[in-house]
């Protein structure tokens, strides 16, 4: 994506090194994601074979709006803007196909971000996303995170957890 004009954005990660990630708030990198989304839906959205797609973008290596750090002049108003051509287009790709919004929380903000666009997707979609966390692991979830899973998954009729991969 970088060789395609997308800027970078560096910052220390939780563990003191130093990570190189499309910056959230370029909207090329945005705009590359959909086309790759729309790309897998071509693909896959009539194998009967994938069960649940859950919703990825814009944020590096990880899933749903987890950004650990964010640089100095984001605007959340743009990422969430951005979210939801996202959403929409999991949505044109995969229609038959049950998809999950992974919740998670955002530094500074906790899971501001997540409740959007989880009142986005249930606005816009009724019960077709359902919100996404991988909670069972060998350490306990943040009573916040387990909240949003609590709140929204009666709300969207699904609810899924899943245990996460040990790396």
């Amino acid at each position: 994506v970088y060789a395609k004009g997308v800027k970078t954005w560096n910052w220390v990660d939780h563990k003191g090194q130093s990570v190189t990630y499309p910056n959230p708030t370029d909207p090329k990198f945005y705009e590359l994601w959909i086309d790759f989304v729309k790309a897998l839906g071509q693909k896959y959205a009539n194998d009967s074979s994938i069960s649940q797609v859950n919703i990825c973008g814009g944020t590096g290596a990880l899933c749903g709006l987890r950004f650990y750090e964010l640089p100095p002049d984001w605007d959340p108003n743009i990422i969430v803007e951005q979210w939801k051509k996202i959403v929409d287009t999991y949505v044109m790709a995969f229609p038959n196909t049950n998809l999950f919004f992974e919740v998670h929380t955002t530094k500074g903000q906790g899971l501001q971000l997540s409740e959007q666009m989880m009142s986005y997707n249930n606005s816009k979609y009724g019960n077709k996303i359902g919100p996404f966390e991988d909670f069972l692991s060998a350490t306990a979830p943040q009573s916040e995170l387990a909240s949003i899973i609590k709140k929204w998954g009666p709300q969207t009729d699904k609810g899924w957890c899943a245990f996460q991969q040990a790396r």
